[in-house]
């Protein structure tokens, strides 16, 4: 009897995902999957027309029918469904372990986004010109960076500075303030 009951609930919870994710993507959802690996959803929703398409693919990977949600994006209808007071503590497709994951991990991305804001102002400052895409490489004594169109004689200048390779150049750490190789921990909590 408990195993019937126990069904019953995961059927609540599932429909109530449905719902919940329908308004979030502003789509009907057909198919809900978990991902054990990496705690994220696999949805599959009705179709839709190309705007709108391109409106979610913009926002969420796409791959095999399935729209790719990462416990950050579905944090919205975690905190939905634990309002609701539907969220059972484990297991399941959905759960407070689940919600709690997404705090953390959307805590942790936000700390991460404002230190690599703080380091591509770093790199603004010394080169005096706009980053358009940074990169970081664990133990190396470099940064990456990809600029925006220089005119020739201050990419010239440029270059003849920092190493320069297939539309990167490479920023020593030193150069930044930054004394020896570090992991992205370190560089991240680093002023």
């Amino acid at each position: 009897m408990e195993k019937q009951n126990r069904t019953i609930l995961d059927i609540e919870l599932e429909q109530a995902l449905r719902d919940a994710f329908s308004d979030l993507l502003g789509a009907k959802v057909l198919e809900i999957e978990k991902d054990a690996v990496w705690g994220g959803y696999k949805i599959k929703i009705e179709r839709v027309d190309i705007s709108k398409f391109r409106e979610l693919a913009k926002k969420y990977s796409y791959s095999q029918g399935y729209f790719t949600i990462s416990l950050v994006q579905a944090l919205p209808v975690l905190k939905e469904l634990e309002g609701k007071g539907i969220l059972p503590n484990e297991g399941g497709l959905a759960s407070k372990w689940s919600l709690r994951e997404a705090e953390k991990r959307a805590k942790y991305n936000e700390e991460i986004e404002k230190k690599a804001a703080e380091l591509k102002k770093k790199v603004e400052g010394l080169l005096n010109a706009s980053v358009l895409s940074l990169e970081h490489h664990l133990e190396e004594e470099y940064v990456s960076v990809k600029l925006e169109r220089l005119e020739l004689a201050r990419f010239k200048e440029l270059a003849n500075r920092y190493r320069y390779s297939n539309g990167w150049f490479k920023i020593p750490l030193k150069d930044l303030g930054i004394e020896e190789p570090m992991s992205v921990p370190e560089i991240l909590s680093s002023r």
